[in-house]
C-alpha cells in the first residue's frame, strides 16, 4: 500500500467515524415526543416586582380548575399533612372559595358559631389579606374594596380532631 493510499484510507475512516458519531449524537438528542410549545397568547415575565401576583394567579388557577369559581369547597376533615398550604392547622376545618369580582359583588353570611372559633380570611390577587373577619354577619366584597379582580375567601372553624363527633 502506498503512502498516499494509506493517508487517504485514514482520512476516509476519520470522515466515516465523524459522520457516524454525528448521527449517533443527533439520535440521542432527538425528542421522543413533540417539541415543547411556547404558551399561546400574551405572556408576562415574572420579576421580583410581580412575583406575588404571578404566584397567586398560579394557585388560584389550579384551585379554580378543580372547584370552579363562585362556590365554596368545604373540607369536612382536617387537612392532611401534605396539603399544599404552608402549615395548615390540623385542628381546623377549611372552606375555600374563589370569586371573580368583575361579575359583581360577593356577599357571604357567616353564621353564629357560638363559643367555637371561626374566621374568614380575604386574600386578593397580590396575596395580601385586606380583611379578616371573626364575627357572624354578612360581608360584601367588591373589586373597588378589594383592589383586584379575583379574591379568595377562606373560612376556618376550630374542631377537636381527637373527637370524631366534633368533625
Amino acid at each position: 500500500m502506498s503512502k498516499e493510499s494509506g493517508a487517504m484510507r485514514k482520512l476516509c475512516i476519520q470522515i466515516c467515524a465523524g459522520l457516524l458519531l454525528g448521527t449517533t449524537i443527533n439520535a440521542a438528542l432527538a425528542q421522543t415526543g413533540p417539541a415543547p410549545q411556547a404558551p399561546t397568547g400574551a405572556t408576562v415575565t415574572v420579576t421580583p416586582d410581580n412575583f406575588n401576583r404571578a404566584e397567586t394567579d398560579m394557585i388560584f388557577a389550579g384551585s379554580v380548575s378543580n372547584q370552579g369559581l363562585g362556590r365554596f369547597l368545604h373540607h369536612r376533615e382536617p387537612m392532611s399533612i401534605d396539603f399544599p398550604i404552608v402549615r395548615p392547622n390540623r385542628d381546623t376545618l377549611y372552606s375555600l372559595s374563589y370569586f371573580d369580582l368583575d361579575a359583581g359583588p360577593v356577599t357571604v353570611t357567616l353564621p353564629n358559631a357560638g363559643p367555637r372559633f371561626m374566621s374568614m380570611q380575604v386574600i386578593d390577587e397580590d396575596h395580601y389579606t385586606p380583611e379578616v373577619v371573626y364575627e357572624a354577619g354578612s360581608y360584601t366584597f367588591t373589586r373597588e374594596k378589594i383592589g383586584t379582580r379575583y379574591v379568595s375567601l377562606g373560612v376556618r372553624i376550630l374542631v377537636d380532631p381527637a373527637n370524631p363527633e366534633d368533625i
